[in-house]
């Protein structure tokens, strides 16, 4: 057992891959979640008005934009064979971006914002190009083992840039000492170009010695989706999955985007309160999810990942019992369990069902599905949040999103072994 591991793990492709995760990890929650959001609120935009909604067009613009663009660029690295080329230009671009937040004048607001806005855009369609790699780094066995290695690692790579992104802005504040926060941003981009160099070097897309894409020939991007979209059910599997995958993240996302607020406001937790709630979550997520995603190679894909939902009807209902900050840490630690584990066994599980032909592109349908999932969901919230008057309500209704997604993956057939052919 453990030489198959090895096996996969003594594999420069594969340790690169999994650094990708490590890289962008840091970009992910140091720059979107928690650096320049502050900055926003606190200096740019601090005499604003209306600075949340526009702060909700910066952010949803360029996730939605992405999402729906996905598909479309999957089919075209299908037909032009151009997975690594693309990989490593939107990459590049997102770390530029993010080098030229540290140099952006603070006096015209509009233009950090813009580069911030532009970064999201290409991070999003690095991160779906990346994933798409999955299928061709292991062959057989070792889906689940390298995502949930990843998903893990990634979660210490973001853990571990903080201190030294905060070494600048422990004494700062806004707006006086914007140029503080630059310097972070440029820590950042420069551990996030550092750790993913090994990915856009060494990273490949093929199995053993094979091409592992089918190229096609003769086909618009555009004409391919909708081509996909009409005769689903030629993969009628895979849609059945990508909707209980929509349903799933739905309550996912919600559930972790709407704790914060339901731990300021249900609960009067403070900021860093809160911050030692997701550092729980985050540090159990760990081996958490490491150690899920090696079991998924004993138990199987389809049985981890139920389970894994199970937990988290589990937690949504667990919100009804949390009173007091220690309830919530509590729960933490159930949630950390599973929060990473899911997305890598879900798309560890597309790279099963995926045929040669059409990696990339199904790749981009499923960042479509993720990115449209956080709709539903938070307006599930505010209908219960408004009727019930209780936040602990609304998060406890998610459960019905994880439900659907339970019953869904129960009629869905998961194939057991790869379905690629070796030509």
């Amino acid at each position: 057992m453990f030489q198959n591991w090895f096996r996969i793990m003594y594999n420069k492709s594969n340790i690169s891959w999994v650094l990708y995760d490590f890289a962008n990890s840091a970009y992910h929650l140091l720059i979107i979640t928690v650096l320049f959001p502050i900055c926003f609120k606190q200096a740019l935009y601090a005499n604003h008005s209306n600075s949340d909604a526009i702060w909700s067009v910066v952010v949803s613009l360029p996730i939605l934009l992405s999402g729906v663009l996905s598909p479309f660029i999957g089919a075209y690295i299908d037909e032009h064979g151009a997975k690594k080329r693309v990989f490593i230009t939107t990459c590049i671009a997102t770390i530029l971006l993010t080098f030229g937040l540290s140099i952006a004048t603070q006096s015209v607001s509009f233009i950090p914002v813009l580069i911030f806005s532009l970064s999201i855009f290409f991070f999003n369609i690095s991160d779906f190009v990346y994933n798409a790699f999955l299928p061709t780094q292991t062959f057989r066995k070792g889906f689940a083992f390298l995502s949930g290695l990843g998903w893990g690692i990634g979660y210490l790579g973001g853990i571990l840039c903080m201190p030294l992104a905060f070494l600048f802005i422990r004494n700062a504040s806004l707006p006086d000492d914007y140029a503080s926060y630059q310097k972070a941003f440029c820590v950042v981009a420069a551990y996030f170009l550092i750790f993913a160099l090994p990915s856009l070097i060494y990273v490949k897309d093929e199995i053993g010695n094979t091409k592992a894409t089918g190229y096609r020939a003769g086909k618009h991007p555009w004409v391919q989706v909708l081509s996909t979209l009409k005769s689903w059910k030629t993969n009628r599997e895979i849609f059945k999955f990508l909707f209980a995958f929509y349903l799933i993240n739905d309550g996912l996302s919600t559930l972790v985007f709407f704790t914060s607020i339901f731990a300021s406001t249900s609960l009067s937790m403070s900021t860093n309160q809160i911050m030692k709630a997701f550092l729980i979550v985050q540090a159990v997520g760990i081996p958490a999810t490491i150690l899920l995603c090696w079991l998924a190679e004993r138990i199987g894909y389809k049985t981890l990942l139920l389970v894994c939902v199970l937990i988290w009807v589990g937690n949504a209902i667990g919100f009804l019992f949390v009173r007091s900050s220690l309830h919530l840490y509590i729960l933490s630690v159930t949630v950390g369990f599973v929060i990473g584990s899911t997305p890598a066994m879900a798309r560890a599980i597309l790279a099963l069902m995926v045929s040669n032909s059409n990696v990339s592109e199904i790749y981009g349908l499923h960042a479509l599905t993720g990115r449209i999932s956080a709709i539903i969901g938070p307006l599930l919230f505010g209908v219960v949040s408004s009727v019930t008057g209780s936040q602990t309500m609304a998060l406890s209704s998610l459960t019905v999103f994880f439900v659907g997604g339970f019953a869904m993956l129960i009629v869905t057939k998961i194939p057991s072994t790869v379905k690629h052919n070796q030509t």
